[in-house]
C-alpha cells in the first residue's frame, strides 16, 4: 500500500514537472515574442525618406500612408510590411527559391527539390538582368526593399527566427519574381494530374478514364503515354510535397469575381466584387495598404514580398483577379540517353543540358543533384520519381515580366492604358476584371498556347514526337475578352467561358459557382452593397438541387428513402454550420465518389480528390444514367449503400442524438502558421479549428481538397472585396484573420470573427473618414 502511494506521488510529481516545463516553454516564447513587437504609434526617425510620412492605422490595422513623394510612401510601406510580416516574407522566398532546408532541415528537402527543379530563382535572375525596368518602377522597387531591409536590420527579429536560430538576408526584387513563380506554379495541377491519369489507364478502360477527366472535347486523340510502374511509389513524392505545401503556404485554389455596369447597380455606377481563393494560413496572404501623396492615391492588396499590388483601386478604377486555368503547363515523357547526354526528338538525337544543383540542409551535409533539361524544359526526376519527365511551362519564357504588368495596371489612367498593361504578362494565367466610372471589362492575363487539336494534355505526352509539341501562342488580340457587354455583367469563377476557343482544353473548375452567381445576379435588376455582401458570402450551390432530386429518385424504392426524405426534403440548400442537411448531403456525396473509385489506391484517391475533376466526375455520373460507370456498378445499389454508410458514419462521429448533427461539427477551419507544423508550436501559432459555413464549389467556396482529412477546410476566400465606383465611401473588404503576423499585435486576428460570420469592414479611402476611425498614428521623420 505504501509503495502504491509512493508510486502515485512520483507520478503526480512527474506530470507536475512536465506541465511546468510546457508552461515555461510557452511563456518563454510569448516573452521573447513581446520583445519584437512592432511600433505602431509615436515618432521614429528613419533614413532614406526626404520628408515626414504619416501612417494612420484604423481599427483593423490597415496603414494609410501619407507622404510627399512616391519613394517616401513606398519606403514606408516596406518598413510596415516588414514590421508585420517579416517571417512570412522570408519563409515564402525560401520556399519559392528552394532554400527551405537551410533553416528547417530535412523536412524542407522535398519542397526544395521541387522549386530548385522548377528553376524559379535562376530564371528570375535572367529576367531581372535582361529587362530594363521603367525608371520609376525601379526607383519604387529600390525604395520598398530599402524600407524592408532597414527595418529588418535595426529591429529585434520576430520570435520565429529565434526558434529556428537564424537571421534573414536582405531582400531584393528577385525574391518577388520567385514568389510570383511559386504563385504561378500553384495555379497548375499538371504535376500530379498528368501522371495520375496516365497511371490510371492501367486500371480503367478508355471510356471510364474519359469520365474521370475534367472535360472531354477531343474526338480523336494524339498519342499519349501510359507509364507502367508501381503506382504507389510513383505518386509518393509529389503527394507528400503537395500535402506539405498545403499547410502554411499559399496554394491558389480558385476564385470568384464579377463586375456590374451602372445600369445594374443602385448607385448608378459600376461595381466590382472579388474573392480570390487561396490556401488559408496565418498570417493571411494579402497585405492591405493605402498610399497617398499630393499627386498619387491608391489602395492595394500586396503579396508581402512584392512592392506592386496585385489587386487594387483608386478614384478612377478598380480591378480584381481570378485564375484562368487554361493549362499553361505540360509534362512530356522523354527518351534520354545519359551515356551520351542526349535525348531523342523528331527522329534526331539532341544535346541534353545539365546543371549541378546544391541544396544546403541545416545540420546535415548538402544534397546535390544534376538538373537535366530538354527543349521542353527541366526534367522532374527529383520530384516525380518517374524517370525522364520534362516540364513545359509558360512561366519559363524569357520575356515574361508579370511585375511590370502589375506596376502598369496600378499606374493606368484609363481603360486603354489598363488593357495595354494586362497584355504584358505571359504567366501566371489570370482573369482580370475591371471597372471604372463608365466601363466594365474582362481580359485574360498570360499565354494561351495554340495546341494541336485533340491533344490530351491532361495525360503525359510523348516527348519524342513533333506532333505532340507546340511553340505558338494566341496573340493578346486573338484571346477572348469582354468590354461593356449588353447584359451589364461579367462573372468569372474559373469556368470555361463561352468566349474561349472550343478546340482548346483547360483545367477549369466546375461551373457550379459560376452558375450559382450568374443566376442569382439575374434575379435582381439592381444591386447594392448590402445585397452584394450577402451574395459574396452565400453558402449555396445551385447544382445541389438537381443532384439531390436524382439521388432521391435512386433510393425511392428502398426503405431508407423515408428517412432521407424527412431529413433532406425541406433543405434550402444553404450550408451553414448548424445545417443537418448539409452534413448528410456532403458525406453522402463523398461516399458515392469513394465507392465509385474504390479501385484506386489510397494515394491515388487522395490525389484525385485534389483535382477539380473529381467534382465534375460526380456531377457527370449522377446526371447521366447512361454513364459507362453504371455498366461497372449497379447505380441504385451503390447510391443506396453509400447513404446507409453515411448514416452509420455520422452516428459513429456525432452519436445518435440528431440534435448534434450539425455541419460545423465536421466542417472546420484551422489557420496554420508555417511553424504550426511542429507540435506543440501549433498551439501557439495556429488559430482554430473553428466551425465554418460554406462548402467546396459553393459561392462561399470553402475547399476541402483532401479525402483522408475529411471536411477540414484548407482553402477559401483570401479576401472579400466590394468596390462601388460612385465615390470613395462605398468600399468594403475582409481578410480571414488579421493584418499582422506578430503574436502580440492587436491586428493578429482581429478580423477573424467577422470573416467567420461573413461580415465586412470599410476600406477607408478618404482622409476625414480615416481620422474618424484613427486608432494609431506613427510618424516617420527623415534622419538628418
Amino acid at each position: 500500500m505504501i509503495q502504491k502511494l509512493y508510486n502515485k506521488k512520483l507520478l503526480t510529481r512527474f506530470f507536475f514537472f512536465l506541465l511546468l516545463l510546457v508552461l515555461l516553454f510557452v511563456f518563454g516564447i510569448l516573452f521573447l515574442s513581446f520583445n519584437s513587437k512592432p511600433k505602431i504609434s509615436g515618432e521614429e526617425k528613419i533614413p532614406y525618406i526626404s520628408e515626414r510620412v504619416d501612417v494612420y492605422r484604423d481599427q483593423f490595422g490597415i496603414p494609410h500612408i501619407y507622404g510627399q513623394s512616391k519613394l517616401d510612401v513606398y519606403y514606408s510601406l516596406g518598413q510596415l510590411v516588414a514590421s508585420d510580416r517579416l517571417f512570412q516574407m522570408d519563409i515564402a522566398r525560401r520556399v519559392a527559391s528552394g532554400r527551405l532546408s537551410e533553416v528547417v532541415g530535412e523536412k524542407g528537402l522535398k519542397s526544395d527539390l521541387l522549386f530548385k527543379t522548377l528553376k524559379l530563382s535562376f530564371e528570375n535572375q535572367k529576367i531581372a538582368k535582361n529587362w530594363q525596368m521603367p525608371f520609376e518602377m525601379e526607383q519604387i522597387s529600390r525604395a520598398f526593399y530599402q524600407g524592408v531591409n532597414d527595418y529588418k536590420n535595426k529591429n529585434p527579429l520576430p520570435i520565429e527566427f529565434k526558434i529556428l536560430n537564424y537571421s534573414p538576408e536582405d531582400f531584393t526584387i528577385n525574391d518577388a519574381y520567385s514568389l510570383i513563380g511559386m504563385m504561378s506554379f500553384n495555379f497548375a495541377i499538371s504535376t500530379y494530374q498528368e501522371p495520375l491519369l496516365s497511371l490510371l489507364k492501367k486500371k480503367y478502360s478508355e471510356e471510364l478514364i474519359d469520365q474521370l477527366r475534367m472535360e472531354s472535347i477531343e474526338k480523336k486523340s494524339k498519342k499519349v503515354i501510359s507509364y507502367h510502374t508501381n503506382n504507389r511509389e510513383v505518386l509518393k513524392k509529389i503527394a507528400d510535397t503537395v500535402h506539405f505545401l498545403e499547410t502554411g503556404f499559399p496554394i491558389f485554389e480558385g476564385s470568384n469575381a464579377w463586375v456590374l455596369s451602372g445600369e445594374r447597380t443602385k448607385s448608378g455606377f459600376p461595381m466590382l466584387a472579388n474573392d480570390p481563393h487561396i490556401s488559408f494560413s496565418q498570417p493571411s496572404v494579402w497585405y492591405e495598404a493605402h498610399l497617398e501623396t499630393p499627386e498619387y492615391k491608391i489602395y492595394g492588396f500586396f503579396l508581402p514580398l512584392v512592392p506592386f499590388m496585385a489587386m487594387g483601386h483608386d478614384s478612377l478604377k478598380a480591378w480584381g483577379l481570378t485564375m484562368t486555368l487554361t493549362d499553361d503547363m505540360d509534362l512530356y515523357q522523354e527518351k534520354i540517353e545519359h551515356t551520351s547526354n542526349t535525348y531523342f526528338y523528331d527522329s534526331k538525337n539532341l544535346p541534353l543540358n545539365s546543371t549541378q544543383i546544391e541544396i544546403r540542409i541545416k545540420d546535415k551535409p548538402s544534397y546535390t543533384f544534376t538538373l537535366f533539361e530538354t527543349h521542353h524544359g527541366p526534367i522532374l526526376d527529383q520530384v516525380l520519381e518517374i524517370p525522364s519527365i520534362s516540364l513545359k511551362w509558360a512561366f519559363h519564357k524569357m520575356e515574361n515580366d508579370p511585375l511590370l504588368a502589375f506596376y502598369k495596371m496600378a499606374e493606368s489612367k484609363n481603360i486603354v492604358e489598363f488593357q495595354n498593361a494586362v497584355s504584358i504578362g505571359n504567366a501566371p494565367g489570370l482573369n482580370v476584371l475591371y471597372a471604372d466610372k463608365k466601363n466594365i471589362a474582362w481580359w485574360m492575363f498570360g499565354d494561351v498556347a495554340k495546341k494541336p487539336q485533340g491533344l490530351k494534355t491532361d495525360f503525359l505526352l510523348d516527348g519524342t514526337l513533333r506532333s505532340t509539341d507546340y511553340d505558338q501562342n494566341f496573340s493578346f488580340n486573338e484571346k477572348p475578352y469582354l468590354i461593356n457587354p449588353k447584359s451589364g455583367m461579367i462573372v468569372s469563377a474559373n469556368q470555361r467561358t463561352d468566349e474561349f476557343f472550343k478546340d482548346q482544353r483547360g483545367d477549369w473548375q466546375p461551373k457550379d459557382r459560376y452558375l450559382s452567381i450568374l443566376n442569382t445576379l439575374k434575379s435582381h435588376e439592381k444591386w447594392g452593397i448590402e445585397e452584394t455582401m450577402e451574395l459574396q458570402s452565400l453558402s449555396f450551390n445551385i447544382e445541389n438541387k438537381s443532384i439531390l432530386t436524382e439521388l432521391f429518385n435512386d433510393v425511392s424504392s428502398f426503405e431508407i428513402f423515408k428517412r432521407v426524405k424527412k431529413d433532406l426534403g425541406s433543405w434550402n440548400y444553404i450550408s451553414e454550420v448548424d445545417s443537418k442537411e448539409a452534413l448528410i448531403f456532403y458525406i453522402w456525396q463523398r461516399n458515392i465518389i469513394k465507392n465509385l473509385i474504390k479501385d484506386m489506391s489510397d494515394r491515388e484517391r487522395e490525389l484525385y480528390f485534389k483535382l477539380p475533376a473529381h467534382w465534375e466526375f460526380f456531377n457527370r455520373v449522377i446526371k447521366d444514367h447512361q454513364s459507362p460507370w453504371w455498366k461497372k456498378y449497379d447505380r441504385q445499389k451503390l447510391i443506396h449503400d453509400s447513404l446507409k454508410e453515411t448514416y452509420s458514419e455520422i452516428e459513429k462521429l456525432l452519436g445518435t442524438n440528431e440534435a448534434n448533427w450539425k455541419w460545423g461539427k465536421v466542417h472546420t477551419i484551422e489557420y496554420s502558421h508555417p511553424l504550426g507544423k511542429i507540435k506543440p508550436l501549433d498551439k501557439i501559432f495556429n488559430l482554430g479549428p473553428y466551425p465554418i459555413n460554406g462548402a467546396s464549389q459553393e459561392i462561399n467556396n470553402q475547399k476541402t481538397p483532401s479525402f483522408k482529412e475529411f471536411f477540414n477546410v484548407k482553402a477559401g476566400p483570401s479576401t472579400r472585396r466590394i468596390i462601388d465606383m460612385k465615390d470613395d465611401f462605398n468600399d468594403f473588404a475582409i481578410i480571414p484573420t488579421g493584418q499582422s503576423g506578430h503574436l502580440w499585435s492587436p491586428f493578429y486576428k482581429n478580423q477573424l470573427e467577422l470573416f467567420l460570420e461573413g461580415k465586412y469592414r470599410p476600406m477607408h479611402f478618404d482622409k476625414k473618414t480615416i481620422l474618424k476611425d484613427l486608432h494609431h498614428h506613427l510618424i516617420f521623420l527623415p534622419e538628418k
